[in-house]
C-alpha cells in the first residue's frame, strides 16, 4: 500500500529489549518495595523506576538515533521538559497507550488513575532522582517510609501503563502492541487504525 512504513524485524526487536528491560526493572523495584523500608531498599527501588521512567520517553524513538541522544542528554542534565519536547518532537505519539480487554472483549482504554500519564511522568522522574543523591547534612532527614509509599504508587502506576499497552514507533504507520506479565514480555505488531489517536 501506498505510504505504508511497517516496522522492520530490527526495530521491533530494539523495542522488545526496552520492554524486556523496564518489566525487569519493574521486577526489582517490586521486590524491594515488598521487603521491609530502608534506606537502601528505597533507593534501590528508586534506581530502577528511574531508569523504567528514562526507557519510556526513549522507548517509541528506537528508530531514531539522533532522537534518543539528544533525549539521553537532556535526561543527564535532569531536563525533563526537554527531553519530553524532544520526544514529541521526534514522535507526536512517543507516550504508551495503556489498553485492557473489556467485558464485551473490544480493547479499550486502563483509567486514569490506573496508569502513570505523561504530565506526570516529570514529578515521578523527579522524585525518583531525588532519592538517588547523597543526602544534604543540613536538611530534614528522608522520610522513608513516605518514600517507600509514593515509589509504591509510582511502580503501580508504571505496571498499569506497561502491562499492555500500544506504541506507535517513530516513522512506522504499524503499532506495536507491547505486554509485560508476571514471567515474559511480548510485542505484537499492527497495522494502524485511523482511530489509533482515540485509544
Amino acid at each position: 500500500m501506498p505510504g505504508d512504513h511497517p516496522i522492520s524485524p530490527e526495530d521491533r526487536e530494539r523495542y522488545s529489549k526496552v520492554l524486556e528491560e523496564m518489566a525487569h526493572r519493574l521486577r526489582g523495584a517490586r521486590e524491594h518495595l515488598d521487603a521491609e523500608p530502608t534506606v537502601a531498599t528505597v533507593e534501590y527501588t528508586a534506581l530502577q523506576l528511574r531508569k523504567v521512567l528514562e526507557l519510556i520517553v526513549m522507548a517509541s524513538l528506537v528508530t531514531n538515533r539522533v532522537a534518543i541522544e539528544g533525549i539521553s542528554q537532556a535526561l543527564a542534565r535532569a531536563d525533563t521538559d526537554q527531553a519530553r519536547r524532544l520526544a514529541r518532537k521526534a514522535n507526536a505519539y512517543y507516550w504508551p497507550k495503556a489498553t485492557e480487554v473489556k467485558n464485551d472483549g473490544s480493547l479499550g482504554p486502563v483509567p486514569d488513575d490506573e496508569v502513570l500519564s505523561e504530565e506526570e511522568w516529570g514529578r515521578a522522574f523527579g522524585r525518583a532522582s531525588d532519592l538517588l543523591h547523597a543526602d544534604n547534612p543540613y536538611a530534614p532527614p528522608v522520610d522513608i517510609l513516605a518514600e517507600h509509599v509514593a515509589l509504591a504508587e509510582i511502580e503501580r502506576r508504571l505496571t498499569g501503563l506497561l502491562a499492555q499497552h500500544v506504541m506507535l514507533l517513530a516513522g512506522a504507520d504499524h503499532l506495536l502492541m507491547g505486554q509485560i506479565s508476571a514471567d515474559e514480555v511480548a510485542v505484537i505488531t499492527m497495522h494502524r487504525a485511523p482511530e489509533y489517536s482515540s485509544i
